[in-house]
């Protein structure tokens, strides 16, 4: 077996890493709510048997050194008053599960595996996801259609179609189609947080020694690895509290300022700059909540980007975002895996 095809093996065997949710098969997966950067089969290879066809994905980006920026310090611990004072909230127990929509678009390269055609596109993802205790759950992913970055890139696709391409490198789009999968017990990876300190300093040495979640060093990591603990699973909220102060002492955090997510609603930006990406997370003022994370491409037009693991790319050109994950909600806890909430 050639290298390739153990990447592909890889990519679109089903497996769970660092207990966090994987998708358990076929390629251009949607964005999972719980750590883009590391699920390996998000993109499972646009890289079929015997071929090279890649699909681009980029790397969470890094904050820069220097002490915590005032303006952020402050806001996250208004946040983290905001999570003291939360009313009591549901809990999710045995046989419930935790709900959570998703609204998403990332911008790809293809490439035929004969190397002639190549194309930059962008599709649209709707997923909801419910997720149990034991790790059982259900996925349903609705795909949407394809818009293409430039009216050459609309082009080559056409022409990629027309040659047989498709039926050739034995690939096929998810675009326009739906996806409903239910997983049994320990498929799925459920991060219980429940025995996680809530003092905001013995919290951060977990996640500075990264005992929790493995990952690079560096405050950038830890602001993204935060973020993921507030809206992975479930975090209840003394442990969102002390996430939000442990993230106000981190350096390199920007403000980025008042905006809106890709529903409309209003909220503020904070984020962290790395290797040419700049990772933006939007939340919601009044309550603290995540409403958006984005990757915004900063480094000169052309470049690919990567992530570890087989087949994860993700390309887009300066200034444009690369990927973006809306959350139309979390966290929410229903009866079954049918139930979703009714607001």
């Amino acid at each position: 077996m050639n290298d390739i095809e153990e990447r592909i093996r890889a990519a679109l065997t089903p497996y769970r890493l660092d207990e966090e949710l994987m998708p358990k098969r076929r390629a251009l997966r949607p964005p999972s709510p719980a750590r883009r950067r590391r699920i390996v089969a998000i993109v499972a290879a646009v890289v079929a048997v015997g071929l090279v066809s890649l699909v681009l994905v980029a790397v969470l980006p890094v904050g820069t050194p220097g002490g915590p920026n005032p303006a952020v310090a402050s806001l996250l611990h208004r946040f983290e008053r905001i999570a003291h004072d939360a009313a009591p909230e549901a809990v999710p127990q045995a046989g419930q599960y935790v709900y959570t929509k998703t609204r998403s678009a990332a911008s790809y390269v293809f490439v035929s595996g004969d190397g002639k055609y190549r194309f930059v596109f962008s599709v649209p993802v709707t997923a909801q996801m419910w997720l149990g205790l034991d790790g059982s759950g259900r996925q349903v992913a609705a795909w949407g259609d394809p818009t293409f970055a430039t009216e050459a890139d609309h082009a080559a696709y056409e022409a990629y179609i027309a040659s047989g391409g498709e039926q050739a490198d034995h690939w096929q789009f998810d675009w326009g189609k739906t996806w409903n999968e239910v997983y049994g017990p320990g498929e799925l990876g459920w991060r219980d947080t429940s025995s996680l300190p809530t003092d905001p300093t013995e919290l951060g040495r977990l996640i500075d020694e990264r005992r929790i979640v493995g990952g690079p060093a560096g405050d950038w990591e830890s602001f993204a690895l935060a973020t993921d603990l507030i809206r992975d699973s479930y975090a209840r909220p003394d442990l969102r509290a002390a996430l939000y102060s442990y993230m106000a002492g981190l350096s390199g955090i920007e403000m980025l300022g008042n905006t809106t997510d890709a529903l409309g609603r209003p909220g503020v930006a904070l984020a962290s700059t790395h290797d040419g990406m700049r990772y933006e997370v939007v939340f919601d003022r009044s309550s603290g909540k995540i409403l958006e994370e984005r990757d915004v491409v900063l480094e000169p037009a052309q470049r690919v980007y990567e992530n570890p693991g087989p087949g994860e790319y993700l390309y887009a050109y300066a200034g444009q975002s690369a990927s973006v994950t809306t959350y139309v909600t979390f966290s929410d806890v229903v009866d079954s895996m049918t139930q979703a909430p009714s607001r």
